[in-house]
């Protein structure tokens, strides 16, 4: 697992130095008696150190992992493997819960991981009246057992903030998930009805205008960087409880604020969609500043999604593995997943605006050796020079970027995770071989 985190990706034969390490990894990852609920439980153990005294933003969302390449090399019968996506390609789904520290947005471990497969041989939506199944027997329950997972792992936090996004807005979870220190936050989904017979989209855009405010929106290959400016509305509303819903139990509604946050027109360029989030949240809001940062709160979603990224594409390979058994598998994705978050703590350190230190993602000896890289990477003026205090994590993030490519200077754009995974790779190749030269001194 350390050489894993250290080489930054999830191929084996990748960050096995040897022939020998290659073959003791494929043993360790097929070995039963390493569970893949002792992997997830060594993770929450981590996470739960890192929370004492804070309030944390505790953000879930669903992805899929797909194994299509390996169509051939998978067993017919190996239970840890389903349909994913099309219902063709094979592979499974993964729901982590990632924690954010709210002082700092500064991601800390994760509060739970859920690994699944669906059966090959599972009926359709249709044919078990998907609709009229309690909650509890269908998929989409794992928004509420997660998040009560969480909140157990998380239990030495002040406070949680449970994020989700569309998928999440469920009526039962609105209830079951919120207590004295837990509250909720998610996007809403469908245009409820409210206990007064009216539609929340409606009376949310009709409500008074609380403020106007400006954000950049950065470019992709969908939409022009631009400059939006947004409108923003919240009241308190009651959510009536879901008329086709078979268990009458639950309470007739639900009270809850309602923001949106809505584009307008006139910063909209043509061709592109309006930018619109309606949020639902458990928190009092008593002031247009608290409703702001509420939705600030929310786009920290891009962490969850920036994790996934890194995950598959653009930096762990998890879905290029090579690896023929669904259980070694989804072991490989919950030791990936520790070594992703390093990257990405690097990354978010790299602005200096957090009090992280070194220790959290280096060894004292790693460390040590950062110091010899320090002066390698600086240059000769000040500018060039590492601004951040010794031994913090900017610091070293500072350094690591510079291996990765970035070339120091404020005038140009921040290192990217993808940056940062190339400095961490070269970091600890050029690491092994200055250890390696100690050995030999001694």
């Amino acid at each position: 697992m350390t050489d894993m985190q250290n080489r930054k990706t999830a191929i084996v034969n990748q960050f096995s130095s040897t022939h020998t390490e290659q073959i003791a990894t494929y043993r360790f990852l097929h070995n039963p008696d390493v569970s893949i609920e002792n992997l997830i439980e060594a993770s929450y153990k981590h996470c739960a150190t890192q929370v004492v005294g804070k309030h944390v933003l505790s953000i879930q969302d669903t992805s899929e992992i797909n194994y299509h390449t390996l169509a051939g090399k998978l067993k017919a019968n190996d239970k840890n493997i389903g349909p994913v996506g099309n219902n063709t390609d094979a592979g499974f789904f993964l729901h982590p819960h990632l924690v954010v520290d709210t002082d700092e947005m500064f991601p800390l471990g994760f509060s739970n991981i859920h690994i699944w497969n669906r059966a090959w041989d599972k009926t359709t939506r249709d044919e078990r009246e998907y609709k009229k199944l309690p909650i509890e027997e269908k998929e989409s329950f794992r928004w509420i057992t997660s998040a009560q997972t969480s909140k157990k792992v998380l239990a030495q936090a002040t406070h949680i903030t449970v994020i989700g996004d569309r998928e999440s807005d469920i009526y039962e979870e609105l209830i079951l998930v919120p207590d004295e220190k837990t509250d909720l936050l998610i996007r809403a989904s469908v245009n409820r009805s409210l206990h007064d017979g009216s539609k929340l989209f409606e009376i949310l855009s009709q409500s008074p205008l609380q403020a106007v405010y400006k954000i950049e929106i950065k470019g992709n290959k969908k939409r022009e960087t631009r400059t939006a400016e947004m409108m923003l509305r919240f009241l308190k509303v009651k959510i009536a409880r879901p008329a086709n819903t078979n268990n009458k139990q639950l309470p007739e509604y639900i009270e809850l604020w309602a923001i949106e946050s809505r584009e307008q027109s006139e910063s909209i360029p043509e061709g592109e969609d309006q930018i619109l989030w309606r949020l639902l949240t458990t928190h009092q809001i008593n002031s247009t500043e608290e409703a702001m940062k509420y939705v600030e709160w929310y786009s920290y979603r891009w962490q969850i999604e920036q994790l996934f990224r890194l995950l598959k594409t653009k930096g762990f390979g998890l879905e290029n593995s090579q690896l023929g058994d669904g259980a070694a598998l989804k072991k490989l994705c919950v030791m990936s997943m520790q070594s992703v978050l390093q990257v990405m703590q690097l990354t978010l350190a790299r602005s200096g605006e957090n009090n992280q230190k070194a220790q959290l993602v280096f060894s004292a000896e790693e460390i040590k050796f950062l110091y010899i890289l320090c002066k390698k990477t600086e240059g000769k003026t000040i500018l060039s020079q590492n601004p951040h205090i010794p031994e913090s994590l900017a610091w070293a993030s500072w350094i690591i970027a510079r291996l990765g490519g970035w070339k120091g200077y404020k005038s140009q754009a921040p290192p990217g995770h993808i940056t940062m995974n190339t400095g961490i790779n070269l970091f600890f190749q050029k690491y092994d071989g200055w250890r390696m030269a100690m050995e030999l001194q001694i």
